[in-house]
């Protein structure tokens, strides 16, 4: 059996250079029980928590997704559906009780994103509402906007049209993301089947 070995050339790339080992690792340990790659890439795992930019839980999962995350090697989770941060009648928002909820149980594994409310769309201060939104969302400790497959696909105005994510009224949204160094995690292409009747 061929063994690769992956040598980083810069310090700045060994974190990269081990993800690359584990790959290796995890596919050499189909043919073999045991391997020195495949136990450098454990020990890398240990030392070196991944983080998975992308999850979905219940709240009442959340236990054992952290068991699943410690089993595999990830330190921490980022949930894109962490909610509006629009409260109702003075109780906290959806955001705030899931940040909260998750930060009880389970202190710096989760890192969560705040998601738009549409529901003042057709209201003429639409954009500064949300822009309202997002920065009570970075005071709150969002880690960045995500925005559903929902703008272009099927939410819609008070005359039927679609809301597309380049509508100008979405563009203070987007330059104050900027500003607040918010990323924006957005789906802006999807197989052609989802966009047929």
């Amino acid at each position: 059996m061929e063994r690769i070995f992956v040598e980083p050339p810069a310090p700045a790339c060994a974190p990269l250079a081990a993800a690359i080992a584990l790959v290796f690792a995890h596919n050499q340990s189909r043919k073999t029980d045991s391997s020195p790659e495949l136990e450098e890439a454990v020990g890398w795992r240990k030392e070196h928590r991944l983080i998975d930019l992308h999850v979905a839980y219940e709240n009442d999962k959340l236990d054992r997704a952290v068991e699943i995350m410690d089993r595999v090697g990830i330190g921490v989770a980022v949930n894109p559906s962490g909610g509006s941060t629009l409260g109702k009648d003075r109780k906290p928002s959806a955001f705030e009780r899931n940040k909260s909820f998750a930060d009880s149980r389970h202190p710096g594994r989760f890192a969560h994103y705040m998601n738009l409310d549409y529901s003042r769309w057709n209201e003429a201060d639409f954009a500064e509402h949300a822009v309202r939104l997002v920065e009570e969302g970075h005071r709150l400790g969002a880690a960045g906007l995500k925005e559903y497959k929902r703008l272009g696909l099927y939410l819609k105005d008070n005359k039927g049209a679609l809301i597309t994510v380049d509508d100008p009224r979405l563009d203070p949204v987007w330059k104050r993301c900027g500003e607040l160094d918010l990323p924006v995690s957005i789906h802006v292409a999807d197989p052609v089947a989802f966009w047929l009747p």
